[in-house]
């Protein structure tokens, strides 16, 4: 962002990025921890809103978790690099997910289950 972003008198969107690989604080055995990564991406434009997800770099893979619009019913996988829409006033909630590299708090775990997700 630059610092005209900063003194904007309005803001549409907002997105949230909470990276679970560079947590600060060790566990009570001095182990690094690490947990899973979010995307958040929320709306108060009257008007649904498009935003970028990051490149590969962030992660190959993005799973729904969750969804405050009455649209959101199922969890959809979304590769890096495209865009997401995000209804007028509502959230988003994204994991980073992969195939190849399971997150250590979800490994062996499937994505969830069409239509059980928000239950």
């Amino acid at each position: 962002m630059t610092p005209d972003d900063w003194q904007t008198g309005f803001v549409k969107s907002l997105g949230v990025f909470l990276n679970g690989d560079t947590l600060p604080d060790p566990d009570r055995r001095g182990r690094r921890l690490s947990d899973d990564t979010f995307l958040l991406l929320s709306s108060a434009h009257y008007d649904e809103i498009s935003f970028l997800l990051p490149g590969e770099k962030m992660g190959q893979q993005w799973l729904t978790d969750l969804g405050t619009a009455a649209s959101s019913t199922r969890p959809e996988t979304r590769l890096a690099g495209t865009t997401v829409a995000v209804a007028a006033y509502s959230l988003q909630i994204l994991r980073r997910y992969s195939l190849i590299q399971p997150s250590r708090r979800h490994a062996g775990l499937a994505p969830p289950v069409r239509g059980l997700v928000g239950r």
